[in-house]
């Protein structure tokens, strides 16, 4: 089976047709949310893989989806509260937020100031865990640039104020 990697969490149904609320924890949503793409909920025994019958996004980091074979409010609460998963897929120019998982963050002076833990979405805003600490994930204002070789992720001055005072 291929690599899967989490792309959002089922929240709650919403309405009566099986259609369900997710928390999207992808950061290029075009690229997992679609008619027709091959998802897994959950993850080991028990694992439902099915495709996605229709999908679009509300605010705040929020999309409202239905998946084939679950069209009822009934079918659709086994699905409640577990992560969906996709295959991973090289997409040139994209990163994967579970890729950083085990980063180490280094500061713009080049010093060590944890290793990512995890990601999470509170609010419709990404945070990498570091540590027992959140930074919001803000490319080219709070991360400067990722070293994919080196595993490590760093921080411009901000980021690093940010972090530090978390």
């Amino acid at each position: 089976m291929a690599e899967l990697t989490k792309v959002a969490h089922i929240m709650s149904t919403h309405g009566l047709k099986g259609e369900v609320k997710v928390f999207i924890i992808a950061n290029s949503i075009e690229d997992f949310f679609f008619k027709g793409q091959e998802v897994f909920v959950g993850l080991g025994e028990g694992q439902i893989k099915t495709k996605i019958a229709s999908f679009y996004t509300i605010p705040k980091g929020l999309g409202l989806l239905i998946l084939e074979g679950f069209d009822s409010i009934d079918k659709a609460q086994v699905l409640l509260k577990k992560d969906i998963y996709v295959a991973k897929k090289e997409l040139q120019g994209k990163v994967y937020l579970s890729d950083f998982v085990s980063y180490q963050v280094i500061g713009p002076e080049g010093t060590k100031l944890g290793e990512v833990t995890g990601f999470t979405n509170m609010g419709g805003k990404l945070y990498l865990e570091v540590g027992d600490k959140l930074l919001p994930y803000v490319v080219d204002v709070l991360i400067a640039y990722a070293e994919n070789e080196k595993k490590e992720l760093h921080l411009t001055p901000q980021g690093q104020e940010i972090l530090e005072n978390a």
